[in-house]
């Protein structure tokens, strides 16, 4: 995957907007507006280091990294059958070949620098660092009971001259699906973030449960728009027609209807890829599938997440704009006009109005942290509602279990595994059925009420506002000229803020589709973002000894093992069941604190920065009248210069926007 058109394109409108959003930062310095040109530093310099990241997950022994080392020409990481990665792993671009290797931190007070790999020297010095051997158990947890990931290194930065990493792109190597649920829960932690996930499934071992349950699972509450299907190791089946029409007809029953019909699935022998392309023979690269699998890829991701990346900071650049047309210019020309003497004295004989308005930016907060406490509260105490339930029916649920005698006196494993499978069922059907009726309607409450105190809230901050601003300049409000555009007093505060929370993602999509929608989507996608989190709530029964069960010989003996086997399966899932409640509370807390936390910071900045504006614009025309710098006529002719500028950057960025909705 080389320098595409779609890609250049893409590079070509980002550097157009952070242009603009350059020259809407020295507009807003020159304006005196401080706290307003950081933030829009912030977000331009954000929009310039953003990557697209591509996350390959699948399980053991699927080809993942052959995947990668032939999506980058290169035989970067080890892809041996016998170790299986243990962390993140991710490639970005450098000229020099090297990788930085960073320390778990388990213990807070120990800081280790991160290990640097000098991959030129040794190119396979990453084969003992980032891998384990698949036999090597992990450490167990005794307080949790979970396995622990026997890497001393939380994850790797790889830094390689390679094309497609110039293009922005990171591709993000994962830990097998399988291999632990410690590791599991690694790649886990990757997926919100993830720009494409890539799901490597494997020709000659089509399909496993666990594979099933992931996709089925894992997936259930995701937008798959942005999932790929790849069949790896299509040469081993590509000469047979029948294997192929059986695996071509699994993916438009399995995994087809799940991406809504588009290009998503892909059929790939990535060892050939990669012979192809280190021995640059073109025809054995053809014939891999890759280069297919490449350009739909690289379509996805210039086209459409760079559509997301770009309307984010091209939605804060116009609200910057408005607020300063409509707002900030206006009232910085009226001081202009005041006679100086007055200035100084309504500044001081009116700072109680602001002190007032300070003191409701707080409570806003203070709403916002309120409602945070009380949604920990409802989501854990309807968790152990839940846990409570369940446990109560596992007993009848394994009772259920048609067990056979025969089958009994024939295998003790099978009838394991068979009680197992049945109350693990049962354990995902009730969790399933909870997060999709209980857990959403109390998120959804939580939702409603927050959006209708924040507006109310909001409505008063900005009337106390605006109505300092109107006692300064003793002219009328300019709240009649907002209402006839219907923006709202909540969306005008979270206008330029809230396209920030939750890092940069489809949920600042609301805002083509009206002004009000922007923060009520954007509030209710902040709170499913922690519904999301706990959609991978499941309760893996593993570990369960049975080895002192005496099956016998006899009817009346293995009778007597099947009730004992249900027994102990239905023992070692309720305790299963009171370590995931105490791990899963603290999920809670911990999500919700998390966006609760991101949601008052945002708000509270972009209050912040309109406080300031309406101080600062007073003290700097203060200032700037005492200095007689400029005459007041000079001052009032920059402000019509700034407002032509201002006006000329919001029809870019107004071009570049409709350029993207057209592409």
């Amino acid at each position: 995957m080389t320098s595409a058109p779609t890609f250049e394109t893409f590079a070509r409108d980002r550097a157009h907007v952070g242009q603009l959003l350059v020259q809407l930062e020295q507009a807003f310095r020159r304006l005196d507006s401080i706290s307003r040109a950081d933030q829009i530093a912030r977000v331009r310099k954000a929009l310039e280091s953003d990557t697209f990241k591509v996350l390959i997950a699948g399980e053991f022994k699927r080809g993942k990294s052959t995947l990668i080392n032939a999506l980058l020409g290169q035989n970067v990481l080890p892809a041996k059958v016998a170790p299986c990665t243990a962390v993140i792993t991710r490639i970005r671009f450098g000229e020099k070949k090297r990788a930085v290797l960073y320390f778990r931190d388990d213990d807070p007070e120990i800081v280790s620098a991160p290990l640097e790999v000098d991959l030129e020297a040794n190119p396979a010095a990453l084969k003992d660092l980032v891998t384990i051997k698949v036999d090597e158990q992990d450490d167990v947890d005794e307080a949790t009971g979970q396995r622990r990931n026997v890497s001393p290194y939380s994850h790797c930065e790889v830094f390689y001259p390679l094309e497609l990493c110039r293009q922005n792109v990171e591709i993000v190597d994962s830990p097998g699906l399988n291999e632990s649920e410690t590791r599991t829960e690694v790649t886990r932690s990757f997926l919100v973030d993830a720009d494409a996930m890539v799901i490597v499934l494997s020709c000659e071992q089509q399909f496993s449960s666990s594979e099933r349950s992931f996709i089925e699972n894992e997936l259930a509450s995701r937008d798959l728009s942005d999932v790929f299907f790849l069949w790896n190791r299509f040469d081993a089946v590509r000469d047979s027609p029948e294997d192929v029409s059986d695996l071509k007809r699994l993916s438009r029953e399995k995994l087809e209807p799940r991406v809504g019909g588009r290009p998503r699935v892909f059929y790939v022998a990535a060892r050939d890829a990669l012979a192809g392309r280190l021995q640059n023979q073109e025809p054995l690269l053809t014939r891999s599938g890759v280069p297919e699998f490449e350009r739909a890829l690289e379509t996805f991701l210039a086209r459409e997440r760079g559509r997301v990346k770009l309307r984010t900071p091209i939605r804060m650049g116009e609200n910057a704009v408005s607020e300063g047309i409509l707002q900030l210019l206006p009232y910085r020309e009226k001081l202009l006009k005041q006679p100086l003497e007055e200035l100084q004295l309504m500044m001081e004989k009116q700072r109680p109005k602001l002190d007032a308005v300070e003191r409701q930016r707080e409570r806003i907060l203070h709403t916002i942290e309120r409602r945070g406490d009380v949604m920990v509260t409802d989501a854990q105490s309807s968790l152990r509602s839940l846990i409570r339930q369940i446990d109560t029916g596992l007993a009848q649920r394994a009772a259920a279990v048609d067990v056979g005698i025969w089958e009994t006196i024939r295998s003790k494993q099978k009838v394991e595994d068979k009680v197992i499978d049945s109350l693990q069922k049962y354990v995902d059907q009730e969790v399933k059925k909870w997060q999709e009726t209980v857990l959403m309607e109390i998120l959804r409450a939580h939702h409603t009420e927050l959006v209708t105190q924040l507006d109310e809230q909001a409505k008063h901050f900005m009337m106390s506002l605006e109505e300092y601003q109107q006692s300064i300049t003793a002219t009328v409000s300019l709240i009649p000229e907002r209402k006839t555009q219907e923006v709202s007093a909540l969306n005008r505060i979270a206008g330029a803020g809230l396209g920030i929370l939750g890092g940069w993602g489809a949920m600042i999509e609301g805002a083509s589709h009206g002004a009000d929608k922007v923060v009520n989507g954007v509030i209710f996608n902040g709170i499913l973002g922690f519904a999301m989190v706990m959609m991978k709530f499941t309760i893996p029964v593993v570990g369960i000894t049975l080895g002192a069960i005496s099956l016998g010989r006899t009817i009346f003996k293995a009778q007597q093992a099947a009730s004992e086997i249900r027994a102990a399966a239905t023992s070692a899932l309720s305790t299963a069941l009171l370590r995931e409640q105490v791990r899963l509370e603290g999920v809670i807390r911990q999500q919700v604190l998390e966006m609760i936390t991101k949601m008052r910071d945002t708000m509270g900045e972009q209050m912040g920065v309109m406080v300031d504006e309406v101080r600062g614009q007073l003290e700097s025309v203060i200032v700037d009248r005492q200095q007689q710098e400029q005459t007041i006529d000079e001052q009032l002719n920059e402000c019509a210069l700034i407002r032509s500028q201002l006006e000329t950057i919001l029809t870019s960025l107004q071009g570049v926007r409709a350029g993207l909705e057209v592409e």
